[in-house]
């Protein structure tokens, strides 16, 4: 699951968690970090955690409840308790392991003996995580651990680890990363700008400068996961980043999408959807490693890109009050931005549902943007 659900489902999801122990159940959940919304600040949960690290206490506790876990588990309390902060508290003030009901609102257990397989391969050397790594590998289920000595949390799922951090060392470095980004951005816009600039006035370094701005979007966006995880873990308390990073990313994907649409080959003889299946390349795109980004040549050749009149979808989307189907019209007539700049009224009203006074709009709209451009710095 993408970052962006993962938070989608922190944020705005009243019954996020009952979804999450559901896809903890069907076995869909691939990443740890989907689980963490169970377990953010502000969460019932996290609150008894934090109670238990800061009451310099240890403790065990198994997220849910299956017949793997029945069959490990030994000893200990059965209980039936509402789960509360201050319970999870006291009943970590015995050895064994606390364990949750599956919808993680009761404590139906303490001071447990976990003995999974010890034969399962485990990283950790304290026994109280080896315990925790084998026990989430043997059950499929989110156990969580805590050393007093270290003051850390650490939750494992299946074979993965996440160490919780100090919920202010995630603010600096939340706010460290966002102000990064925030430059980054405005470099990305005002090297968009010189582009249009460039390509309104049909130069030949357009190209080179779009493929130059098509690494640096795809570069904010490998930046931009390390801040999607410390989000994520900060749960509700990181909602204001969250929203100034949705301001940063706002109509990024738009200007991507318009960037290689311009340069890319006409698709109308494959059978699929041409604005699909871009959609579906930026998103690839993303997922591209720092090194792969950075070699020009091969990025050109992954994206299917060449140098060419730019059919003009850039330029077009500075053009107020014109919508994406005439932006189409324009350019399935016109081919490229050239023609459409030469084209006269006469032959604009050529195209169905445009008319003279559109037209006229549109060149008026054209010259106005090309003064604009006019002033800004190559």
């Amino acid at each position: 699951m993408s970052p962006q659900k993962i938070i989608s489902k922190t944020f705005f999801q009243e019954d996020s968690n009952y979804r999450i122990i559901e896809d903890i159940k069907s076995n869909t959940i691939l990443d740890i970090t989907e689980i963490l919304p169970l377990i953010t600040p502000g969460t019932k949960i996290r609150s008894g955690l934090d109670e238990v690290l800061f009451g310099n206490l240890g403790g065990l506790f198994v997220l849910g409840d299956n017949d793997n876990l029945e069959d490990i588990k030994k000893g200990g309390i059965d209980l039936d308790l509402d789960f509360s902060s201050q319970k999870l508290f006291e009943l970590s003030k015995m050895d064994g392991a606390i364990i949750l009901s599956s919808d993680l609102k009761k404590i139906t257990g303490a001071n447990k003996h976990l003995m999974p397989d010890r034969n399962i391969s485990s990283t950790e050397t304290g026994m109280r995580h080896r315990s925790a790594e084998q026990t989430a590998i043997a059950t499929g289920l989110p156990v969580i651990a805590i050393s007093h000595r270290r003051s850390i949390i650490t939750l494992y799922f299946r074979d993965q680890k996440y160490v919780l951090q100090d919920i202010g060392q995630l603010f600096i470095k939340g706010n460290y990363l966002l102000n990064n980004l925030r430059e980054y951005r405005a470099v990305i816009d005002k090297d968009q700008v010189l582009l249009i600039k460039e390509e309104y006035n049909l130069l030949d370094g357009s190209f080179k400068k779009a493929i130059s701005l098509i690494q640096k979007i795809l570069f904010f966006y490998k930046h931009k996961v390390e801040l999607d995880k410390i989000i994520i873990e900060l749960g509700k308390e990181g909602y204001d980043i969250l929203q100034t990073l949705n301001e940063l990313v706002f109509d990024l994907d738009n200007i991507l999408f318009n960037i290689i649409k311009d340069f890319s080959e006409d698709l109308e003889d494959i059978n699929i959807n041409y604005d699909d299946f871009l959609f579906e390349k930026i998103d690839f795109l993303k997922k591209l490693d720092f090194r792969t980004i950075y070699d020009q040549e091969h990025l050109v050749e992954i994206i299917g890109i060449k140098k060419m009149i730019p059919k003009g979808y850039s330029v077009l989307q500075k053009v107020q009050n014109i919508d994406s189907i005439n932006i189409l019209k324009i350019i399935s007539k016109f081919k490229n931005l050239e023609y459409i700049k030469s084209a006269n009224i006469g032959k604009m009203c050529l195209i169905e549902g445009i008319d003279s006074s559109f037209a006229k709009f549109l060149k008026s709209e054209l010259d106005r943007l090309n003064q604009d451009l006019f002033s800004v710095s190559l």
